[in-house]
């Protein structure tokens, strides 16, 4: 496979994440009892739609990790040790 193509699946695949995530934040705050997470969280994971909810985040960051490396393998020539730096923090942030 072409290195460009890896380029453009990653890009891609970054779009396709953020489109998750952001399903996941939506229907996390709208169709969770977030609002009694504070009393008693068993009442959150025992919903109904907590396990359809829980799978689009999973992906969801799999796909923005793999994103993340493509556009920093098109840019680390430019970057230098600042960009290796903030695409570490970026990465590290999705995983932890």
């Amino acid at each position: 496979m072409k290195y460009s193509t890896i380029q453009r699946l990653g890009g891609i695949a970054i779009i396709l994440g953020s489109v998750l995530f952001t399903a996941w934040a939506i229907c996390w705050t709208m169709l969770l009892p977030v609002h009694e997470r504070a009393r008693d969280v068993s009442l959150m994971i025992l919903h109904p739609h907590w396990i359809w909810i829980a799978s689009l985040a999973f992906p969801g960051v799999v796909l923005m990790i793999f994103g993340y490396t493509a556009v920093y393998s098109r840019l680390y020539n430019k970057t230098g040790i600042l960009g290796f730096i903030g695409y570490v923090f970026i990465i590290l942030a999705y995983i932890f």
